[in-house]
C-alpha cells in the first residue's frame, strides 16, 4: 500500500552575505597603521640616537676659564731684597754727602744736587726727594698706576716700600713710568711723615711747555734702564737718618 507522503526537500541555507568596507573607511586603517609603525620607528630611533650623541659629543670633562676680577689691588708683597750700605762698590768712592732736614744721603761727584722752591730736592735732573705727610695709599682721584709693590728692609730695621709704576696724562701729565721710594721718617725729628724718593724717566729739570714740544701726552711709558735703576739703589743704600 502506497502511502502518498509528501517529501520536503530540504531548503539550501543562504550563503553569508559580505559587505565590503567602503574604500574610505579601509584607507584610514591603513593611514593609522602607518602612522602608528611611523611612531614606534621615530621613537625607537630617538632613543638610539640620542645615546649614541650623548657618548660622542659630550665631554667628559669641561675646563672652566675663571673670569678675572675688576677689582684692582695695586699692592702686592713679594720677596723683600736689602739694601745695605756695607755693600759699596768702588764707584761710590768720593761720592758727595747731602745733608737734609733729619736725614743725609751720598750722590756721585758728577750729580747735583738741587733745593726747589716747594722744599724737594732734584738730583742730576731725573731724582727727586721730597717730603709728604700722606702716604701712596692715601692718593685720590688722578693717582699714578702702580704695577708693582714690595716692602724692603733697610740696614737699620726701617721697613721702605719700593714701587714700580708709571704717571698716565690725566691733567696735562706727561706720561712716564718712575721707580719711587717712600721711607717712613723718624717722628722725633722729622716734621714730615714720609720721604720719597723718585727715579723718573724724564727729566725733571725742563719747563713744561718745553717738555711737551719734546714729549707728545699720548706717549708710551718705557722701562727705566736697569743702570738707572742700580744707581738709585745706591743713592738709597747711604740714605741715614741723623739726630736719632
Amino acid at each position: 500500500m502506497e502511502t502518498n507522503e509528501s517529501i520536503q526537500t530540504p531548503e539550501d541555507p543562504s550563503p553569508p552575505v559580505y559587505r565590503e568596507a567602503p574604500p574610505s573607511s579601509i584607507l584610514k586603517l591603513k593611514y593609522i597603521a602607518i602612522g602608528t609603525l611611523i611612531l614606534i620607528l621615530g621613537f625607537a630611533g630617538g632613543i638610539y640616537f640620542s645615546r649614541n650623541l650623548t657618548e660622542a659629543q659630550i665631554p667628559q670633562c669641561i675646563k672652566t676659564t675663571p673670569i678675572p676680577s675688576q677689582t684692582i689691588t695695586p699692592t702686592t708683597i713679594i720677596s723683600p731684597q736689602v739694601i745695605s750700605p756695607t755693600e759699596k762698590s768702588d764707584e761710590m768712592v768720593g761720592w758727595k754727602t747731602y745733608v737734609g732736614a733729619g736725614f743725609t744721603f751720598k750722590h756721585p761727584s758728577t750729580y747735583s744736587a738741587q733745593n726747589l722752591a716747594d722744599g724737594r730736592v732734584l738730583i742730576n735732573n731725573d731724582i727727586m726727594l721730597s717730603s709728604k705727610n700722606s702716604s701712596y695709599k692715601d692718593c685720590k682721584g688722578a693717582c699714578p698706576a702702580y704695577e708693582k709693590i714690595e716692602t724692603v728692609p733697610s740696614s737699620d730695621g726701617v721697613q721702605i716700600t719700593k714701587m714700580n709704576g708709571y704717571q698716565g696724562g690725566i691733567g696735562g701729565n706727561i706720561p712716564q713710568s718712575f721707580i719711587e721710594y717712600e721711607i717712613p721718617t723718624n717722628a722725633e725729628v722729622n716734621t714730615y711723615k714720609y720721604i720719597t724718593i723718585t727715579l723718573w724717566e724724564l727729566p725733571q729739570n725742563i719747563p713744561y711747555p718745553d717738555m711737551v714740544k719734546q714729549y707728545p701726552v699720548d706717549r708710551v711709558p718705557q722701562n727705566i734702564p736697569s743702570e738707572k735703576e742700580r744707581e738709585l739703589n745706591q743713592i738709597l743704600s747711604t740714605f741715614e737718618f741723623i739726630n736719632k
